[in-house]
């Protein structure tokens, strides 16, 4: 959806860091609410603003998340070093987090998000300022996630990665769902019906459905 539709909203009321105005959330089949501590400790959560404590070391942040979600001492060492090593932290492990770069801030919260191997991963925009390399390491392991039962939900406006990463898609605007599908695919081929009108891309759908004037800028 389009800026200001209500994806990073939907996001925290899904994860606890906003509460709903109206209606429920259900997670695992369990009224979900930000007290939900027993739900809570099952999902793994990467906010729009990341959630990253600003006065810590990179690896004092992460020996913390284990400590939140009693991850015990062993494992969360180990874990931590596999995250460094996949995500290039080992360099920054003793760098304060106000340090980082905007890649490796999204790097580091990416690796809090999955530390204590939650069943369900919501995402906000996991992919922003990550380089290429990074960025597919991370769309290989959150397939990888998906395989082994895992569930992800996250947002984009990368319409292209979305189309190749996800197996059920909606489109948000004004709040409201838009459109929601699985769209029918034939080899590398992706295509969606919709109101007797056939789409080959997201992006056509997208545009179809929000509408939208590319504007010329008159100094241009």
């Amino acid at each position: 959806g389009p800026n200001g539709a209500g994806k990073t909203t939907l996001v925290g009321c899904l994860s606890g860091i906003v509460e709903p105005d109206a209606g429920r959330v259900s997670i695992f089949s369990e009224p979900f609410h930000p007290e939900a501590v027993s739900v809570k400790r099952r999902i793994g959560v990467m906010p729009a603003d990341l959630g990253l404590f600003e006065e810590l070391r990179v690896r004092e942040f992460l020996d913390f998340i284990g400590r939140v979600y009693r991850v015990d001492s062993q494992t969360a060492a180990s874990r931590i070093q596999e995250l460094c090593e996949a995500l290039e932290l080992e360099e920054a492990e003793t760098r304060m987090i106000s340090e980082l770069s905007s890649g490796m801030r999204q790097k580091l919260a990416f690796a809090a998000a999955v530390l204590h191997r939650p069943e369900l991963l919501i995402l906000d925009e996991p992919f922003a300022n990550v380089d290429p390399g990074a960025t597919a390491m991370l769309k290989d392991w959150l397939r990888s996630f998906v395989a082994r039962d895992g569930t992800v939900l996250l947002t984009s406006h990368g319409l292209e990665s979305l189309e190749r990463l996800c197996d059920e898609l909606i489109i948000l605007h004004e709040g409201r769902v838009r459109w929601q599908g699985v769209p029918e695919t034939t080899g590398r081929a992706w295509q969606v019906t919709f109101e007797g009108r056939s789409f080959a891309r997201l992006e056509d759908l997208y545009m179809h459905l929000i509408g939208g004037q590319t504007r010329q800028l008159t100094w241009l």
